[in-house]
Formats: C-alpha cells, sequence, structure tokens
C-alpha cells in the first residue's frame, strides 16, 4: 500500500449515494478535526477587521448565508474548468453544505491560508504539467496546516504517513520531519499522485488510492467488472474512501465559488515575501531570534519540519525560510548568530567560521551603471539586469549566477520557465561579486556551454525479486528511484504480479 493515511472524512455512509443518520454522527468526528486544525497562532491572529466591500461582488448582507438550488451547483461544478472530472450528485452536496453552511469560518481562514501557500503548490503542479485543482487535496487532507497529525500517524500538509514519506525522500529524524515541510512535502505529494495517475489514467482514482492505496483501488476495480471511474467503483471501495472524492469536489467548488456564498479570505499573520538561506553549522531558533530580531514562534511556523527548534546542519547544510528582510539580516549577521549559539551551550572555539564570507566586503559600495542597488550596511545583497540573448533558457540563466530557477521565477514574477529574447530579468547577487557578474551581460554564446545545467548520467542495474518483495520496496532500496520508474522501464502492466525470481531493470542516476 502506498500510503495508509487516514484523512480527516471518516464518514460512513448508510446507503448508496444517499446518507442516513450515520453521516451526521460520523461528520461530528470531522468537524471536531477541522476546529482543531485551525487551532495554529497565526490563524487565531488573522486580521478579522478585512475589507469585505471589494470582495463583495454580489452585495451580501454582512451575516447572510446564501443557499442554492441543486441545478445551481450543478451548472456551476460542471463549468470548472479542469481535466479532472467534477460532477454532481446527492453525495457531493453534504460536503458542500458543511463548508459553506456549517463550517464557514474555518473556510475563510483557509481562503486566507490559500493566499500563501497555493501559489507554491500551483508552481509545482504546473513545472510537472499536473492539475493545477489537486491542489485542494491539502484541504481536505489538513485543512492547511503545516504540522497536522492523524491518530494514524500521517503528517504534514500533505499527510504522509512515516514510511510513504521516506519512500519519496522525505527525511524523518529525531530533528526533523520534513512531511510537515510545506515545500518538500509538496514536490513529494506531486510525485506520489502522478505515480498514482500512471497506473490508472484518472485523477479522481488517483486521489482515491492516495487516500486508502492502490491495492484497495484494483480490488474495487476487479469486484466492479473492470469499472474504470470513481463513481463506478464507488460501491466497491473502503467506506471512508466512498467521501473523499466528494470532499475533494466540495472543497474545489467552494474555493472556486466563495464570493457567490458570501465567504471571503481573511487575512492570516503570515510574512508576505520569504527567502531561503542556507545554514552551514548547528544552531537554534533562540539565537538565530535574539540577533536578528524575530519571534521564535514566526521561526517556527515558517519552518515546522524542525522538531527541537534545531537546525541540526552538522554534516551538510539545511535551509531556514525567513522574512525577506530577515533573510537579508541573517546573511549579515551568522558570525553573531554562531557566537550567540556557542555561548548559550557553553562552547569555545577559537575561530568562529564566517560562513558567509561575502558579508565582510557587503559595505562595499561598488558603482554600475547596469546594477540595481538594493544593498545598505544591513544587507549583503545587490540586484542587477540581465538582458535575454537568443538560445537562452532559465536553468542557464540560473548556473550562470549561482542561483536557483525559483528565485528567478520569484524576483520577476514568472510563473512558469518560459522567457524570450530581450526580455530583462532582475537577479540577485551578492554585493562582493557584483563586478564579476556584471559581466555576464556581454558572455559569447561559446562561453556559455560550461554554464549548461548537466543530465544526470544514467547507468542500469538488474534487481532479482526476492520473496516478500513488491515494487514499494524495491524502489525504497534505490536513492531517487520512485514505482513509476520502474514500472517504466520494465514495461510492467500488473503491479502485483511481479514474482520471485524476476529480474527488473532499474535505472541509476549518478
Amino acid at each position: 500500500m502506498i500510503k495508509a493515511s487516514i484523512c480527516f472524512f471518516l464518514v460512513v455512509f448508510s446507503t448508496t449515494f444517499g446518507f442516513g443518520q450515520g453521516y451526521n454522527e460520523e461528520t461530528k468526528a470531522f468537524e471536531t478535526s477541522l476546529d482543531s486544525m485551525m487551532d495554529l497562532w497565526y490563524v487565531k491572529k488573522a486580521n478579522e477587521k478585512i475589507s469585505k466591500k471589494v470582495q463583495n461582488i454580489y452585495n451580501y448582507a454582512p451575516n447572510e448565508v446564501p443557499t442554492f438550488s441543486d441545478s445551481v451547483y450543478n451548472s456551476r461544478i460542471l463549468a470548472i474548468e479542469s481535466p479532472l472530472p467534477y460532477t454532481y450528485n446527492k453525495i457531493v452536496k453534504p460536503f458542500i453544505d458543511l463548508y459553506a453552511l456549517r463550517k464557514r469560518n474555518q473556510v475563510e481562514r483557509m481562503l486566507g491560508l490559500s493566499e500563501h501557500y497555493f501559489p507554491y503548490f500551483e508552481d509545482v503542479l504546473e513545472k510537472n504539467n499536473m492539475p493545477h485543482e489537486l491542489k485542494f487535496l491539502a484541504v481536505i487532507e489538513s485543512a492547511l496546516n503545516p504540522v497536522a497529525v492523524s491518530h494514524a500517524g500521517a503528517a504534514g500538509m500533505w499527510q504522509f504517513m512515516p514510511s510513504t514519506g521516506k519512500l519519496y525522500h522525505l527525511s524523518i529524524n529525531s530533528y526533523l520531519d520534513e512531511r510537515k515541510d510545506p515545500y518538500k512535502s509538496t514536490l513529494a505529494a506531486a510525485q506520489l499522485l502522478q505515480d498514482l495517475y500512471n497506473l490508472y489514467g484518472d485523477w479522481f482514482l488517483a486521489l482515491a488510492a492516495y487516500n486508502c492505496g492502490p491495492g484497495n483501488v484494483r480490488k474495487a476495480i476487479a469486484r466492479s467488472g473492470g469499472k474504470k471511474t470513481f463513481w463506478e467503483i464507488y460501491n466497491y471501495l473502503p467506506k471512508e474512501t466512498r467521501g473523499y472524492v466528494p470532499a475533494f469536489i466540495a472543497a474545489t467548488y467552494v474555493f472556486k465559488y466563495h464570493r457567490e456564498h458570501n465567504l471571503y479570505p481573511v487575512e492570516v499573520n503570515l510574512p508576505i515575501s520569504t527567502d531561503t538561506v542556507l545554514v552551514q553549522e548547528q544552531i537554534d531558533f533562540k539565537s538565530i531570534a535574539q540577533v536578528i530580531d524575530v519571534d521564535v514562534e514566526e521561526l517556527r511556523t515558517l519552518n515546522p519540519q524542525y522538531k527541537l527548534d534545531v537546525i541540526p546542519a552538522r554534516s551538510k547544510p539545511y535551509p531556514l525560510r525567513l522574512p525577506t528582510s530577515k533573510a537579508w539580516s541573517y546573511c549579515t549577521m551568522q558570525d553573531s548568530i554562531y557566537t550567540c549559539y556557542y555561548k548559550s551551550k557553553g562552547i569555545i572555539k577559537k575561530e568562529i567560521v564566517n560562513v558567509n564570507k561575502q558579508s565582510d566586503e557587503f559595505v562595499q559600495n561598488k558603482q554600475s551603471t547596469n546594477a540595481l542597488k538594493t544593498s545598505t550596511s544591513n544587507n549583503s545583497v545587490s540586484t542587477l539586469k540581465y538582458k535575454v540573448k537568443e538560445g537562452d533558457f532559465l536553468s542557464l540563466i540560473a548556473s550562470m549566477y549561482d542561483v536557483s530557477v525559483y528565485s528567478l521565477q520569484r524576483l520577476n514574477n514568472l510563473k512558469g520557465n518560459t522567457i524570450h529574447a530581450g526580455q530583462e530579468l532582475i537577479v540577485e547577487v551578492p554585493t562582493s561579486k557584483l563586478s564579476y557578474y556584471e559581466k555576464f551581460n556581454s558572455i559569447q554564446p561559446s562561453q556559455k556551454e560550461k554554464y549548461v545545467p548537466k543530465k544526470p548520467e544514467a547507468k542500469y542495474i538488474y534487481h532479482t525479486v526476492k520473496k516478500g518483495e513488491t515494487l514499494n520496496k524495491i524502489a525504497a532500496k534505490y536513492s531517487g528511484i520512485t514505482i513509476s520508474d520502474i514500472i517504466a522501464d520494465n514495461n510492467i502492466k500488473n503491479p502485483d504480479a511481479i514474482k520471485i525470481g524476476q529480474k527488473l531493470k532499474i535505472t541509476i542516476k549518478k
């Protein structure tokens, strides 16, 4: 089973395409869970005094709760432009009522949270050529709570079980749980969803398998006589999974049509702009907060993957997400932060290593007609403009300037990787290396070849299937390998039909 998470919609259906008394009783537990998911410090500090006048395009009264007929719900859902097969029926309706009628306050807070997290989700889905509507899965899994933990042990916005998280390269140890990292877990969730879609060729079946595992979906398909859509195998799925896709449809509907229901985003207490810095040595939140004047609670909110408020950068660097202004402060005050940390732990070092040597030279104010200086005595970053040449592509430019593709997209408000000749891109570089990078505007095409990102060389090995092994277990043995990789390399039609002694081709990337 790829994923055995228990979602928050543990709904028992008493009849097919209808609800009995069991529905109301079972949703009480879900509604309690939904309330607890909103128990976040930055949500409790949400700004209730937002102006609804601009978004209230239907001129509703402040406390008015609109209701609509089935035909209206049906026409709106059918109008959603998506490759997902959205539909409306009596099973979907109670979930719409849950969001639009009974849990309006929580929905408005989730709408506020979505303004912070959805742009990143959409970016990941776009890069993987996946439907943007899959972002709503995080709404029904965790109510957009990055530290949500289920009774079964699933954690994070995307509710990964430990085994599945590790299978999709999320680190989990005493210091770290990357299932709670909104950014890394989103990459893992996208890969898992794509793997499941590759198995079925249907997004709703992929969502069902995300909840109950592909084994249960395959059994439901077999029991239905080989049907291949969610509604056709509905009666044969586990009871909790029957409510999963309807809840997903309802979440999509309410988010798409929230204004029609007099629902509006509540501004939550999260930074508008953030940046990521790399921490090179072990350090704790308290020392960072003390030196650069940032709230420890804010550090926890932006970096929920660190369990003990400690960044365990002993053998390798780890990322730290900060408000943009504080990221600049961190870059120039690292020595002071480390000194503060060592002192608090009683550690004496003869020499504190200056991790960011550029900061020593930060105060040098090199003039340039091509550079847009944003540096001050408190910052170590300057920006310059690069004019895109014929044949340039985004990852090449990122490689030239030693920055990430994401940073270029963020600075230039790019939604994808498309750029064109003559376009001017803003690039952030260390002030100490400004004069070096300024020369890249006149670099010759032949000189760019060394910056072209090289694809990792691949080699093949063959794995002999042993007793008790599944594709899950085999993929977990090889770094960077997913189930879909093995299926594609070996043209596997039935993942459950691998045999002991069978040799499977495995692509190993260097």
